[in-house]
């Protein structure tokens, strides 16, 4: 008995080329002996009719077996005057928008229009439109008809997809993804938000669409390998230093933040530390071997460690970290002079006149000299608060040139009554002698000698001006 010989015979492939429409996934089609390049505008012939669309991915064989049904043939490649005739039909959708909401309004139904998508071949028109239940729209669809002398075709799409054909910005400033980059909606569950740490507020983790994020479902594979790998929140490592108590996980970095509690004896907070995950290792509890993580089965539940040598280099690479970054958050700097801080002065010009410092009457001090005792009781004149009476020698030594260069002046007129008489009457007691009972400012109750001397007190009101 012998056995037949089998002889294994090579799978057949064919040659497919990828092209993409505007709302729908990327299709495989037979390029027809044509070598597109990646960007190449094709016609090709679909089952609605003749479309353009771009071309995505050079032609490449494929097994036959892999097809799931029979490929369409590529026409050609799009010339000028494909391009030209393209663009005429985009003018035609933009300008049958305005109609098609007009009939829907005239019909009075209760749906929002998405698009309007005109064929290459003026086979059909299609209308896209977003509704939240079954709309009767046979009416419509003869309004239609009648208006372009056309084939009509209504598509009912979901939010997502109407969010797609709208286009826009999104939450991180880049153009949505779903119109960006096409494809099918793959489903994204909550689960991925928690995974990833995002806060679970709505408004947080949901895109113009009003759906859950398109983007959380691209990166819930690498935090679900790192949350594998890595000890979780909260977890104790063994170090040198003692245990550190995992307070964040880096996902990016791949690094996690360990806190340790302070050293007794030493009045200092705890300290942290970032370490990379490739640096961990695991301990073993019996022997206290180290062993390295596996980084496809990742943590076994085994207490999670630092060898000592690496713990030191760890320790020195955070020393070097901070000697060279230095922070100046929370430094105000708005108090510090051109000299403070500094070892070279900085030459700003003359520095301004300070006004005059008051003594304990509350009026300007007395200068020797004539000229400058005279200016510092004109500027202060009307704000000191006298304490007490002075004796004449003092006042007229010190403010006699003062009161008698404020001869004449008008006290402030914006003053209460109470307080104008008493800035008049100290003003009066500082100037003392004949001088200041000539003054105005001896009418309160400042010197008594100069009080005395002086005439009969009479109150002078300024009238007060009426506000138009």
């Amino acid at each position: 008995m012998t056995a037949d010989k089998i002889t294994l015979t090579p799978a057949a492939k064919v040659m497919v080329v990828g092209v993409r429409f505007r709302h729908s996934k990327t299709l495989w089609f037979d390029p027809c002996g044509l070598e597109p390049e990646p960007g190449d505008m094709l016609i090709v012939t679909t089952e609605r009719g003749t479309e353009m669309g771009e071309c995505v991915q050079s032609p490449w064989e494929v097994a036959e077996a892999e097809l799931p049904a029979p490929l369409k043939p590529v026409v050609r490649i799009a010339d000028d005057e494909d391009l030209c005739r393209d663009k005429e039909h985009q003018d035609e959708e933009i300008a049958a928008i305005p109609v098609f909401r007009e009939f829907i309004e005239n019909n009075k139904l209760d749906m929002k229009p998405a698009d309007v998508e005109l064929l290459f071949g003026r086979e059909k028109m299609i209308f896209y439109f977003s509704a939240e239940e079954r709309i009767d729209f046979r009416q419509l669809v003869r309004d239609l008809a009648s208006h372009f002398h056309i084939r009509i075709e209504m598509r009912q799409v979901g939010v997502r997809d109407e969010a797609r054909m709208a286009g826009g910005i999104a939450h991180c400033g880049e153009v949505l993804c779903c119109s960006r980059l096409g494809g099918e909606f793959a489903p994204v569950s909550i689960k991925m938000a928690k995974d990833q740490g995002l806060p679970l507020n709505p408004t947080k983790i949901s895109g113009v669409c009003g759906r859950l994020m398109c983007c959380l479902r691209y990166e819930a594979e690498a935090y679900k390998d790192f949350n594998k790998r890595s000890p979780k929140k909260g977890a104790i490592i063994d170090t040198p230093r003692g245990g550190g108590k995992v307070i964040e996980r880096d996902v990016l970095r791949e690094s996690l933040k360990l806190s340790f509690r302070p050293i007794e004896g030493e009045n200092k907070p705890g300290e942290t530390m970032n370490v990379p995950l490739a640096r961990m290792c695991c301990k073993d509890k019996n022997t206290g071997e180290y062993t390295d993580l596996d980084g496809s089965s990742g943590c076994k539940g085994c207490p999670c460690a630092i060898r000592p040598e690496v713990f030191e280099e760890l320790v020195e690479e955070s020393k070097q970290a901070k000697n060279v970054s230095l922070s100046t958050d929370g430094l105000d700097f708005r108090g510090l002079s051109s000299t403070q801080g500094t070892d070279s002065a900085v030459d700003n010009g003359p520095e301004p006149a300070q006004a005059p410092k008051r003594g304990k009457s509350g009026g300007a001090r007395p200068s020797s000299e004539g000229g400058k005792g005279g200016k510092k009781g004109r500027r202060r004149r009307g704000r000191g608060r006298g304490k007490g009476p002075k004796p004449d020698g003092a006042g007229a030594s010190g403010n006699a040139q003062g009161s008698s260069d404020t001869q004449g002046k008008k006290p402030q007129q914006r003053r209460s009554k109470s307080r104008s008489n008493r800035g008049r009457g100290q003003q009066g007691g500082q100037g003392g002698g004949q001088t200041g009972g000539q003054n105005k400012g001896q009418r309160g109750s400042g010197s008594k000698q100069g009080s005395q001397g002086s005439s009969p007190r009479v109150e002078t009101r300024v009238p007060r001006r009426r506000s138009s």
